[in-house]
């Protein structure tokens, strides 16, 4: 599964610089149906629940407290080399790498 937030996340890097590919991050979608994974919408009231996540100093980035919650809250397990997601471990997040 790879969820919108991560493809909006990837369009703005790309869009402002900080992330070089060397295709159109409007082709995502289409690659990702061909590995087979499923998109996971952002909801409108995921987003707005998304506040109910406990805020850490340690983990400001908007991207990955949105994805940390919808792991939380649809029992999902976030794929991330981010060590940091692991302060989230008590709060229900599961994760790997």
């Amino acid at each position: 599964m790879v969820s919108a937030v991560s493809l909006w996340e990837i369009a703005l890097k790309c869009s402002i610089g900080k992330l070089k590919i060397n295709f159109m991050p409007s082709d995502i979608p289409e690659y990702c149906e061909e590995m087979k994974f499923s998109l996971i919408p952002l909801e409108p009231l995921d987003a707005i629940k998304s506040m109910q996540l406990p805020y850490r100093n340690e983990h400001k980035d908007p991207f990955d407290r949105m994805l940390i919650y919808q792991c939380i809250n649809n029992d999902y397990i976030l794929m991330s080399k981010d060590t940091q997601v692991k302060i989230y471990k008590d709060d229900g997040l599961q994760f790997f790498w």
